[in-house]
């Protein structure tokens, strides 16, 4: 499982794909910015 974050509205989206496009939450469209770990940085 791989988090991903939407660069604009800051949202985060979980999926198994090696990349991810276009935000689910806003009307970016475009490559989300993946993250290092499924958790959030505390």
């Amino acid at each position: 499982m791989n988090r991903y974050r939407c660069p604009i509205c800051g949202n985060d989206q979980y999926t198994s794909a090696e990349t991810a496009k276009d935000c689910i939450y806003c009307e970016y469209e475009g490559e989300l910015d993946k993250m290092e770990t499924l958790e959030e940085e505390g």
